[in-house]
């Protein structure tokens, strides 16, 4: 069966055939299959080169790290993943400052197999690449760090760090009672590709009041799944920091007519689907800044 398996590695022209060959020759521990595999990690197929990255870290040996970490460079994103998985299956601490370097790759799923395979290993120099991974763009990455962050039993030196981890974990009501730590990594998190994030840090900014949080909820008053959310988040900064705001923000508030925000429906399952948008008057937060700009001798 090794040998059948090894040809069909090696010779057959199916992609197909080649990438169950690899993840089959993941069973072995033997250099042959080692060197198989190895030799599959420049396969002109990117699924086999995958699997094949997938197999060697099952195998556990070593002798697979130094071509492992030169698959992190793949041109393709799932292999680079699959070399990323291998890595902390292998727990060899030579992969570390690849894996570090990986959680700058291109790719989010890249990003958070590295995350994942530097927890495996354990070693204390992937903290502070962690510790900035909490400030990834995607979600899974942030959560990804934070976990294993906590793993490693990591703890946040100042209320700036214990901010960054709290928005990472999604812990809004901990982001608020940081107050001013949090308003920079929830401005991050406002870019988040989720809806439900973007929605429940601008609920968070409203709550925390900061005038820093002004322009940024303000572009995204352009954004319809989260605009109305915006429009009251800036509401409640303003009424308690609108000194604070700079003029040429208030400026833009002032002219600020309507936002347009997407109207859901919810079916008996729980589902959601759009149903339109719904234009949503902005008087209220008009006035605030208006209110401002003429105490300020601007007339708006």
């Amino acid at each position: 069966m090794f040998w059948w398996t090894l040809w069909q590695l090696k010779m057959s022209g199916n992609k197909q055939i080649r990438e169950n060959a690899a993840y089959k020759l993941g069973e072995y521990k033997g250099w042959l299959a080692i060197k198989a595999l190895v030799s599959a990690l420049k396969d002109s197929d990117r699924g086999v080169r995958e699997w094949a990255a997938k197999a060697l870290g099952k195998t556990g040996d070593t002798r697979a790290i130094e071509p492992l970490v030169a698959a992190l460079k793949d041109s393709d994103w799932g292999a680079r993943s699959g070399a990323a998985w291998a890595l902390g299956k292998i727990g060899d601490a030579r992969a570390i400052e690849p894996l570090v370097s990986a959680l700058k790759d291109s790719n989010r799923d890249v990003r958070r197999k590295a995350a994942e395979a530097l927890g495996k290993i354990g070693d204390a120099r992937a903290i502070e690449p962690l510790v900035a991974a909490l400030k990834d763009s995607e979600l899974e990455v942030r959560e990804c760090a934070a976990g294993v962050l906590h793993f490693l039993k990591w703890q946040p030196a100042n209320d700036a760090q214990q901010a960054v981890l709290a928005v990472a974990g999604r812990k809004w009501d901990e982001a608020v009672r940081l107050g001013a730590a949090a308003v920079e990594p929830l401005v991050v998190a406002l870019k988040d590709r989720g809806s439900v994030v973007r929605l429940s840090a601008a609920e968070t900014l409203g709550k925390i009041r900061d005038a820093r949080a002004v322009q940024p909820l303000l572009d995204l008053t352009k954004d319809s799944e989260i605009a109305g959310k915006a429009v009251h988040a800036m509401e409640h900064i303003l009424r308690d920091a609108v000194a604070s705001v700079a003029t040429e923000t208030l400026l833009a508030v002032a002219d600020l007519a309507y936002v347009f925000q997407i109207q859901w429906q919810t079916d008996d399952c729980g589902g959601r689907s759009e149903i339109g948008e719904k234009k949503l008057d902005c008087w209220q937060l008009r006035q605030l800044a208006r209110q401002e700009l003429i105490r300020r001798g601007i007339q708006a």
